[in-house]
């Protein structure tokens, strides 16, 4: 992800192999969001944890029109 310009933090260790964070410096926009999104579905894709791309994106902007 940190070469698709996105930076995924790592958690306590009691979680670990369950979540991720995404982290934001300062503002994020609606844009950062669905850029973000459409990343993270690409990466989990090529690692085979998503068949369909898009549906991330598209929640995401369902969520984001709403806003």
């Amino acid at each position: 992800m940190k070469v698709r310009g996105v930076i995924i933090a790592g958690v306590k260790e009691r979680l670990k192999n369950n979540i991720f964070r995404i982290g934001c410096m300062g503002n994020a926009t609606g844009r950062d969001v669905l850029s973000t999104a459409q990343q993270l579905e690409i990466v989990l894709n090529k690692r085979g944890y998503v068949d369909l791309l898009g549906a991330g994106t598209e929640a995401a902007t369902r969520v984001l029109d709403r806003a």
